[in-house]
């Protein structure tokens, strides 16, 4: 559970964890150049194919929960 606020707009976030790797880490998700923020529960079935593209793009150094993978993509 966690909430993030900028200005006037707030977004909250319970998560139901379908994988391991996705039971840690903050909610909802932000980057860390101050862009978009997400609040997602989600489940991507090219998980392993998006997370090549995105590591050998340089986008991602780890293995994100899927919804981190939807952040570093767009």
């Amino acid at each position: 559970r966690g909430t993030a606020c900028r200005g006037r707009v707030g977004l909250g976030m319970a998560r139901l964890a379908l994988r391991a790797g996705d039971r840690h880490g903050p909610v909802p998700l932000c980057r860390t150049d101050g862009g978009p923020i997400l609040a997602a529960d989600a489940r991507i079935y090219n998980r392993v194919e998006l997370l090549r593209l995105l590591q050998a793009s340089g986008a991602l150094t780890d293995e994100p929960s899927d919804a981190g993978l939807i952040l570093a993509g767009y």
